[in-house]
């Protein structure tokens, strides 16, 4: 699946800009843009298309048809065009899983017909994570790097994406709220503030990046890293992913 020149909404800052992001964003406070969302009504909406859909790609079929929206309605893009980001991803199928302890997680590339449903970009993205588990990668501990290198799944601050999804959810976490002897857990929380030192550790950064974390309530916890270059940008996305919380496609 190729993904190279789709970051139609020009999202993603280039090499030569980062000096005087980086110059700037260091003379401002900045914090992360948090929001705590019910997104049962879609989820139980693209789900009822599409029974085989998980949370995660849901989540992810949101941000995409944000970013898409964004792209149309406030940077004059064509209305038939794609959307590639990145997503985090478990590397092992349920079987590789039953014979493995840790984490085996890459982000994996994902290009996606923004003009489409909301539950048809979700399959897509679901359909994608699929063959990305069946692709039979060697997970050992040696190769393991190698493969996903040789891949593509470990990525450069240059690559045509959009934006990046990072997942923070520990599912064994999610089936009960009692998980601590004698403590009820309420809610997930998770946000990332950023201080880049230099032009390298900015490079990572250089993009919309959104962290998603559910409660055992199924609420969403959905953040965004503090922008290296215009703050309007996360809004917007945050914006536009809250009318999508009751879509009908």
């Amino acid at each position: 699946m190729c993904i190279r020149d789709r970051d139609i909404g020009e999202y993603g800052i280039d090499r030569t800009e980062l000096t005087k992001c980086l110059d700037n964003f260091k003379k401002n406070i900045r914090e992360p843009l948090n929001s705590q969302l019910d997104i049962n009504q879609c989820i139980a909406h693209c789900r009822n298309t599409y029974p085989q859909l998980t949370k995660n790609s849901i989540v992810c079929a949101m941000l995409a048809k944000s970013v898409y929206l964004v792209n149309v309605e406030k940077r004059s893009k064509p209305k038939k065009h794609k959307i590639s980001f990145k997503m985090l991803s478990d590397l092992l199928n349920n079987e590789d899983r039953q014979r493995y302890t840790g984490n085996y997680i890459s982000f994996l590339p994902v290009s996606v017909d923004g003009e489409k449903s909301l539950s048809g970009i979700a399959l897509q993205i679901h359909n994608r994570i699929v063959e990305f588990k069946t692709q039979g990668i060697d997970v050992s501990m040696f190769s393991l790097t190698e493969e996903a290198i040789k891949q593509e799944l470990v990525g450069t601050s240059d690559e045509a994406l959009s934006f990046v999804v990072t997942n923070w959810n520990n599912y064994d976490y999610l089936g009960c709220d009692r998980f601590l002897h004698d403590c009820i857990s309420k809610k997930h929380l998770s946000a990332v503030n950023i201080e880049p030192k230099d032009n390298l550790g900015a490079a990572l950064v250089n993009r919309p990046v959104a962290v998603i974390n559910f409660s055992p309530n199924k609420e969403l916890c959905l953040s965004f890293f503090p922008s290296l270059k215009c703050r309007q940008v996360n809004k917007d996305l945050l914006s536009q992913f809250k009318t999508l919380l009751h879509a009908k496609d």
